[in-house]
């Protein structure tokens, strides 16, 4: 009816984006936050999308290995900061690491794309052929070359789905 291949809903991925990973990130305030900042900014990342984003990343559970006061501490910054420069803290005043951040996920979304190892040691998971043709493949390409400011490149289109069938 609505011409979808499938659907997935996937809530636990808003609060952990690396849910999915072989090895989930436990910290997120810690780890992938700070992370997240630097590569927002380096993107010139509209800041009050930036901040959405961050306050629903949560670490669940209680492998955590900062406290309560500390976590609390972190999410007060977060809802205080009116800019990236509010947050200064959060990343200890490092935000040259933009562009490294942003050069290891282009790296790793390539040698996905291309079988080969990432900067982290995995390697593709589907193994085999490139992926160049697969419709993430082929988002994510385009996406790293509008952020790259390169111009588009044309990618296979599917033709439109009628929205209602009679």
């Amino acid at each position: 009816m609505t011409g979808a291949d499938s659907v997935m809903i996937a809530t636990a991925a808003e609060t952990n984006p690396t849910v999915f990973s072989r090895e989930p990130l436990t910290d997120l305030e810690s780890t992938f936050i700070p992370r997240y900042l630097r590569l927002c900014r380096h993107l010139d990342n509209v800041f009050g999308s930036t901040k959405h984003c961050i306050t629903q990343f949560k670490t669940v559970g209680h492998s955590s290995s900062i406290s309560k006061a500390e976590r609390k501490r972190i999410r007060e910054i977060i809802a205080q900061a009116k800019n990236y420069d509010g947050m200064d803290e959060l990343v200890e005043g490092n935000w040259a690491d933009g562009e490294t951040e942003f050069q290891e996920l282009r790296t790793a979304i390539l040698a996905r794309d291309s079988g080969l190892k990432t900067p982290f040691g995995n390697v593709n998971p589907e193994g085999g052929p490139r992926l160049v043709d697969a419709p993430g493949a082929t988002l994510t390409h385009k996406a790293l070359q509008l952020l790259a400011g390169r111009p588009e490149t044309p990618s296979p289109q599917r033709p439109p789905q009628p929205l209602l069938t009679a």
